[in-house]
């Protein structure tokens, strides 16, 4: 639950353009193990801060962890 609320928090941070707050509060509930939608979100806001090894590294954990993911498929598709 608390995961939730957290990655919740990421995203609503995102999408106010609050990038570092975002990538903190993410970066805090990824301790323990991301799902397929914290790992799309890290990939979002490391993209838009351009942050492309942090990007990449988060890209490879979907497509391992996660390759029949809408995520994973997202990120195929080149969104």
């Amino acid at each position: 639950m608390q995961n939730t609320a957290a990655y919740q928090l990421a995203s609503i941070q995102f999408k106010r353009n609050d990038l570092a707050g975002a990538k903190k509060t993410l970066q805090n509930v990824m301790l323990s193990q991301p799902t397929a939608e914290m790992l799309w979100l890290a990939i979002q806001i490391e993209r838009a801060i351009g942050t492309k090894d942090a990007e990449a590294s988060y890209s490879l954990q979907l497509r391992r962890q996660f390759p029949d993911s809408e995520q994973a498929r997202l990120l195929k598709s080149g969104k």
